[in-house]
């Protein structure tokens, strides 16, 4: 559905971002004085560290002060050690390995997981998010680098080495089948890790716990026993502005939008492009997905970006678990049937 302008309403916004505003505040009576005196024994601890080339924050609960400290020094560290692996943008990961040889056999089996999931989303999405289209974002990026517009010869160029279909993996083996093809993970690793950070934290027993990685966002729990955390999504267009909150207990949520990484002053081109045409979406400037978990929503977002208001949100009505809100280019925010449940 679409939405008049209207103060404090979803309108007028063309950019996405996430970020945590205040938790939920207690009602006090028999099921408050609980909540109150489980809060009361909890320490909360926040860490912020630059990784995955965003800030990022990694928030725990727990009733020890020493033990929140040393789980968010682990889950930091598995932020560091899978970023190790999947990153394309450091030398000498498992992913720069296999983009600079085309084959990888001692492939991790974090990576050759995430290449199997990233493989589910294309398919639902009819190859929408596709990881193959690092070429296509070298060519823009060198471009830009020199200051000059890419020509529609240069982009048809470099179409036939984007498809999905042409990653294989088997076992530890990942093939990549068309010489010159390379992957990016950029649109789904930063959710994966953080759901992986999360997963450290709950491990450790932590009692509530979120880690926020630039858009992304991974959950576990409510907001220290008060009830869901909640995210504010933020207006990258008027700073401080936030266009609404919402409420997550154990979901993930991402936001994909023209603003991250622009290659044209006007954002017609920038870092989400569509892999059928080379070139970045006309219809939306913002998605924000709701979903099971972060590397989804981050996937689903991208995806949704690309597709547009119309078909992204049929594609999200049509999956189990998701949810979510498109800004188009000309300002009007449509949401898909279920994102008002998640609204605080």
């Amino acid at each position: 559905m679409s939405e008049p302008r209207a103060p404090g309403r979803w309108t007028r916004r063309r950019a996405l971002g996430i970020g945590v505003a205040a938790c939920a505040s207690l009602a006090l009576g028999g099921a408050g004085v609980r909540a109150f005196r489980e809060l009361a024994r909890l320490h909360r601890l926040r860490a912020v560290r630059h990784r995955m080339g965003t800030e990022v924050a990694v928030t725990v609960h727990h009733t020890d002060p020493v033990e929140a400290r040393r789980l968010a020094g682990a889950a930091f560290a598995e932020i560091e050690r899978l970023e190790g692996i999947l990153s394309r943008h450091r030398r000498g990961t498992a992913l720069d390995r296999l983009n600079r040889e085309g084959r990888l056999d001692d492939a991790p089996p974090e990576l050759t997981g995430l290449l199997t999931e990233a493989r589910t989303y294309s398919e639902l999405t009819g190859g929408a998010f596709d990881i193959t289209v690092a070429p296509l974002l070298r060519l823009y990026e060198s471009a830009a680098a020199g200051g000059r517009l890419l020509g529609r010869a240069e982009i048809r160029a470099t179409l036939p080495l984007v498809d999905y279909r042409n990653v294989h993996v088997e076992a530890s083996t990942v093939r990549l089948l068309e010489p010159g093809m390379e992957v990016t993970l950029d649109a789904i690793a930063k959710g994966y890790i953080a759901d992986r950070a999360t997963a450290v934290l709950v491990d450790g027993r932590a009692v509530h716990a979120m880690v926020e990685a630039g858009g992304d966002v991974a959950s576990a729990g409510g907001s220290g026993g008060t009830g869901p955390w909640r995210v504010g999504i933020e207006d990258p267009r008027v700073p401080g502005a936030m266009l609404g909150v919402v409420e997550l207990d154990g979901e993930g949520a991402a936001t994909s939008g023209d603003y991250r990484a622009a290659f044209t002053p006007d954002r017609a081109a920038h870092h989400i492009l569509d892999p059928r045409t080379g070139h970045s979406p006309g219809e939306a400037s913002a998605a924000t997905v709701v979903a099971p978990t972060a590397s989804k929503a981050d996937a689903l977002s991208t995806a949704v970006l690309l597709l547009g208001p119309d078909a992204g949100l049929a594609l999200l009505d049509a999956t189990d678990g998701t949810e979510g809100l498109v800004v188009g280019k000309d300002g009007t925010a449509s949401r898909s049937r279920g994102f008002g449940r998640y609204l605080a």
